[in-house]
């Protein structure tokens, strides 16, 4: 069955079935969150408060955080080129040490324009 939605509804249906059904995380171009949906917090062990404002590089080792490889993924992003691809990211562990734990974790990452 296929329904027709004009281009917003359209649009709309189908950001409403991403954030339902997919991990979402939105930075802006300096790598900052700006916003995490319910899914991703859950996987990744934090809430959209502990989230927002914070860098990137909270996911990643400290070591590839620190890399010229790093740096050049974000110049890449503030540019406008899309990334996809496969990290390593970082999740908190379920338990009040705050540790973290590696997960692999498929991505397609893309910087919010400053416009």
């Amino acid at each position: 069955m296929q329904f027709h939605r004009s281009g917003g509804a359209q649009a709309a249906f189908i950001q409403q079935a991403v954030e339902r059904s997919m991990a979402v995380i939105e930075f802006d171009p300096q790598g900052l969150v700006l916003r995490a949906n319910a899914n991703f917090c859950d996987a990744m062990g934090y809430t959209e408060a502990e989230l927002r404002g914070r860098h990137h590089s909270l996911f990643v080792e400290p070591a590839y955080a620190s890399s010229a490889e790093y740096a050049e993924f974000w110049a890449r992003l503030r540019k406008g080129e899309p990334d996809s691809g496969s990290i390593a990211a970082l999740a908190r562990m379920a338990s009040r040490s705050g540790s973290r734990r590696p997960t692999r974790r498929s991505s397609i990452v893309a910087a919010r324009s400053s416009g």
